[in-house]
């Protein structure tokens, strides 16, 4: 007399990572950065397990390979217990932050880590719905302190594109009185399941943030 019932459908507001980095980026291109991530859902349990339960070598392995992070000389990870949310504050240090740099430019990912980092299978073809492990709702904002002497040269355009089940923005500012660069965006999947029929819209989409992720800020020593 039993009966198969579906358990609760996750949503995207359940599953949230929400990271705010301060850097400090110094002439030589070297910089320290201070990141807070306050998460819930999956994003709670997998930095609890692999963040304040892993080994050291486990914990940076973790951030490099699986958030995308740039490589730390040296790095600190404490959990914030007065907050009243799931918060962790990593602190680094790193030798180099700017991707490369030309002349007297600067060229800098738009993050320390990657908004998204996975490359989804080909879509030509494919018969079966396609799962992610969930929805979920990704923000950042990243604060870039520029060099005494450094301004802004160029910066990303602003991003808003979307497919059925996804959206996703960017933004740039450069605040002149901080000699700041603030980066922004939001990502958000509303759906674990991608039908067959849906998933090469899908695949596109995330296909795009990679993209437009590579995208760089330019800084420049001013003469």
């Amino acid at each position: 007399g039993g009966v198969l019932v579906p358990t609760p459908v996750s949503k995207s507001n359940e599953n949230i990572l929400s990271a705010k980095t301060f850097t400090v980026l110094a002439e030589d291109g070297s910089g320290t950065s201070v990141t807070s991530l306050i998460s819930s859902g999956s994003f709670k349990e997998e930095l609890e397990d692999n963040l304040l339960q892993g080994k050291r070598d486990d914990q940076k392995e973790f951030l490099v390979r699986d958030y995308g992070f740039k490589q730390p000389d040296e790095f600190e990870i404490n959990k914030n217990v007065d907050s009243g949310k799931f918060s962790i504050t990593i602190k680094m240090a790193m030798e180099r932050i700017p991707v490369f740099t030309a002349g007297n430019k600067m060229f800098i990912a738009p993050r320390l880590y990657k908004q998204w980092q996975e490359k989804l299978p080909e879509a030509e073809n494919r018969r079966l719905d396609f799962y992610f492990a969930n929805p979920f709702i990704k923000t950042d904002t990243t604060i870039f302190k520029l060099p005494e002497e450094y301004t802004t040269d160029a910066l990303p355009s602003p991003k808003n594109f979307n497919c059925e089940y996804g959206n996703y923005t960017t933004s740039f500012f450069f605040e002149a009185d901080k000699n700041s660069i603030v980066s922004t965006s939001r990502l958000e999947l509303t759906q674990l399941k991608i039908p067959a029929s849906k998933y090469p819209s899908v695949k596109n989409f995330f296909d795009k943030i990679m993209h437009e992720d590579s995208e760089m800020i330019v800084i420049r020593k001013m003469d």
